[in-house]
């Protein structure tokens, strides 16, 4: 097969995705037409992917997500033995040995690890742990908004927050922080680095897309009356958002759990707990915001229209003569495989047109389900 005829492959008499418009578009989507848009469109067009093996990062993210959602460090009793977010986590290493059957050791030992430091985590908490008076907004909260681009066009801009919080007026050492929404970011990462992320915030692709939408899903939710119906006890808040409460945890390297814990024990002793597990505020303008659109938001998603338009063969919305679509963008902050050197199946696919080791995309929108990191 000739290069100039990789594009011509199908796989699928329709594309699979419906458009930026009708199926709307994640900060998941969002990173995949970044990094690479040959392999965005075997993704949403061909509907094809790389059949998946067990990632360490991504998975293990998925076992301790799944016992945050059970319960809050404020609130958790990790005594009792049929407590919920136990059961959660033998739900994920079921479902990821099920998955991944040659990795189920793998799995397993990373199970091992997430039940061995959960608990530890939650009792930390619970000693350390500020008290803030908070109002929980949503917990794992779906969204989907329309965003009005320069050109005049729309997207559906659809994700999940893990959790939105009202929150202050409060004091936090010598900060004083103003009553606002706080946007909770739970992660698990090899090593925490608060300046790193702090840095890299206001141009994080998935932070950042999170915070523009908060308003105008408040705006939204103020004017349906079904939604503003669920916050009837306190109403929408009239309150920006102003930044994000960050929960990150130790991803640790370890080959066994009792040297985890000899290291933890050792680390909490010598006053590095915070080696382990660390919560801080990361303030956020709405200069910030607004920069972040116009830098990379906007012209990222003109470009996503107009590559959808030409590989459709049809523009769905109209757009004024005078208006040229940008032809750069700052780029954002977001996991690259291809920058570590990582490949699969879909290069072999792209080169010869070959579909052994792939399989049907089935879910596009991952984020938004419960297997969501």
């Amino acid at each position: 097969m000739k290069i100039g005829e990789i594009g011509k492959i199908k796989t699928r008499p329709d594309p699979l995705w419906k458009g930026p418009l009708q199926d709307g578009v994640t900060s998941s989507l969002l990173r995949r037409f970044l990094t690479c848009r040959e392999r965005f469109r075997v993704h949403v067009i061909d509907g094809l992917e790389a059949t998946s093996s067990f990632h360490a990062p991504k998975d293990y993210g998925t076992m301790w997500h799944s016992c945050e959602e059970a319960v809050s460090a404020e609130t958790a009793d990790t005594s009792s033995v049929s407590s919920l977010w136990e059961s959660n986590l033998q739900k994920q290493v079921e479902r990821l040995s099920n998955l991944y059957p040659f990795s189920r050791e793998e799995v397993a030992h990373w199970g091992d690890i997430c039940y061995a430091l959960f608990p530890r985590y939650v009792n930390y908490w619970k000693v350390y742990g500020q008290k803030v008076e908070r109002t929980p907004l949503l917990q794992e909260g779906i969204f989907d908004v329309k965003y009005l681009l320069p050109s005049g066009r729309t997207v559906l801009l659809r994700g999940k927050w893990d959790a939105v919080d009202l929150i202050g007026p409060h004091l936090e050492g010598s900060i004083r922080w103003p009553r606002g929404v706080w946007v909770q970011e739970n992660k698990t990462k090899s090593t925490i680095s608060i300046q790193r992320i702090a840095q890299q915030l206001t141009f994080d692709l998935q932070t950042m897309f999170y915070l523009t939408t908060w308003d105008l899903w408040r705006a939204e939710a103020r004017r349906n009356p079904e939604i503003a119906l669920h916050y009837k006890k306190w109403g929408v808040p009239d309150a920006p958002a102003l930044g994000v409460c960050y929960n990150v945890v130790r991803r640790p390297a370890h080959k066994t759990t009792e040297s985890m814990i000899a290291k933890l024990e050792l680390d909490c002793r010598n006053g590095r707990a915070g080696e382990w597990f660390s919560r801080w505020k990361v303030s956020v303008t709405q200069d910030d915001i607004e920069s972040f659109c116009k830098q990379t938001l906007n012209p990222v998603l003109e470009n996503l229209l107009d590559w959808w338009d030409q590989k459709t063969g049809q523009r769905e919305q109209d757009v004024p003569l005078s208006y040229k679509t940008p032809t750069s963008w700052r780029q954002p902050y977001f996991y690259n495989p291809l920058a570590e050197g990582r490949s699969s199946e879909v290069d072999r696919y792209l080169s010869d047109g070959t579909r052994s080791g792939l399989r049907p995309v089935t879910n596009l929108f991952s984020e938004l389900s419960d297997e969501s990191d």
